[in-house]
């Protein structure tokens, strides 16, 4: 929720400040801020419109959006599409296109 709250640049200075006087480590910093930066991610998102948005992504990464839209409150358009298989698939595309270009002898 401070994500979404917060001054996103002000919260940024407390992470900082945070581990210089000992009262978070790298963990827990990387964590608040990768929270900070979704929750103010998703209230842009959330205010622009009612738009559908697509995330490609990972699980872990699919799971902290997940949460940070259920501590919203939000029903979300957000959509996810697994990062692997869109690497896999355009990657394919890419090899279709060069196989089918003229002048090409592979294909």
């Amino acid at each position: 929720k401070k994500g979404a709250a917060l001054n996103l640049m002000n919260s940024i200075f407390h992470v900082r400040s945070n581990q210089l006087f000992g009262k978070a480590g790298p963990g827990e910093n990387f964590h608040y801020l990768s929270g900070l930066l979704i929750g103010h991610e998703l209230k842009e998102l959330l205010e622009s419109g009612d738009m559908p948005v697509t995330l490609v992504c990972g699980g872990e990464l699919k799971k902290a959006y997940t949460l940070a839209l259920d501590v919203l409150g939000a029903d979300s358009k957000l959509q996810f599409k697994d990062s692997d298989i869109a690497l896999v698939r355009g990657q394919k595309k890419i090899m279709d296109r060069i196989s089918q270009a003229p002048g090409n002898d592979r294909g």
